[in-house]
């Protein structure tokens, strides 16, 4: 069972978007009280709207009650999906699943369960599953895209560590496995610390934090460059930054952020202070932010 929960599930959301999480984060997802806010809101709305036409043949108490059982019902079949593709990427790791499948797979077993229970109840109730199905499905869709674009990326810090969130900002995502400094220590740690699992969440994707070397904000979009490779997010840089620590990089400019072990050195390229990277690159410094700058290289650089 933990090989199960921790076991990457390949995931690819509706709007094309990767979701590298494992079983066991997935379940801090609906653990969330952000998350579980949100399915509170949808839930509201499908009461208001009565897609499924319930309320003319049940009586207003039993029909906000089945709306909230069958939210439920879905969430226990999406999980039970969710743990079979955790087992199947298990036995075919290069398998990758898409985030309709799921929803399918989940919305029709509630249909068919929510349909017998609400027969014993009232067997005069009209509930035809195959045009329900399609209707539901799109509309289920819909909603789930929204989380997955505006809400996870908010979200999947908190499940990552299960550190409730502040509004406004995500967490530092520290290792669990690793100690926290010790705080009678007046030395900085020059250290690189233990990264292997600490990741930065950014647009909704995970990122291994040893793999940034420079975050750059362009609009609404961030530049990320890693060893090797990059990739562009929608995200604001104030977000990437609240996840680390003051050891793991520096902002020298409201527009970069620089990893410590990509930091070479303080530079002047004529009258503009600049850091020089390890890969011969350059980040502006602001003029305003240059004492920080000098005080972050002479603690965690010498």
């Amino acid at each position: 069972m933990q090989i199960i929960v921790k076991q990457q599930l390949g995931l690819i959301h509706t709007t094309g978007g990767r979701l590298s999480l494992t079983l066991e984060q997935f379940l801090n997802i609906y653990r969330s009280p952000r998350t579980q806010l949100y399915l509170g809101l949808v839930c509201v709305i499908f009461v208001a709207t009565d897609p499924n036409d319930l309320h003319a043949v049940l009586p207003f108490g039993a029909y906000v009650l089945a709306t909230f059982a069958g939210q439920s019902v879905y969430l226990g079949c999406q999980i039970l999906v969710l743990t079979c593709c955790a087992i199947l990427r298990g036995v075919r790791p290069s398998n990758r699943i898409y985030w309709p499948m799921i929803t399918l797979l989940s919305l029709g077993p509630t249909i068919v369960i929510m349909k017998d229970v609400l027969v014993l109840v009232e067997p005069e109730i009209q509930f035809p599953v195959m045009s329900r199905l399609v209707f539901l499905a799109v509309t289920v869709l819909v909603f789930e895209m929204i989380f997955l674009r505006f809400v996870l990326p908010v979200v999947c810090a908190e499940a990552l560590t299960g550190t409730p969130l502040r509004a406004g900002e995500a967490p530092p995502l520290p290792d669990a496995s690793t100690p926290e400094p010790e705080p009678s220590d007046p030395e900085p740690d020059t250290k690189p610390p233990e990264e292997e699992e600490r990741v930065v969440v950014i647009g909704g994707r995970p990122v291994p934090l040893r793999d940034l070397t420079v975050v750059e904000a362009r609009e609404h979009h961030v530049h990320v460059h890693l060893d090797g490779t990059s990739l562009v997010q929608r995200a604001r840089l104030s977000d990437v930054v609240a996840q680390t620590r003051a050891e793991d990089g520096v902002q020298p400019h409201r527009s970069w952020w620089v990893a410590r072990h990509a930091v070479c050195a303080l530079d002047r390229d004529g009258p503009r202070p600049i850091l020089r990277l390890a890969d011969g690159s350059t980040v502006p410094v602001a003029r305003g932010r240059l004492p920080d700058v000098e005080r972050w290289l002479d603690a965690y650089l010498g």
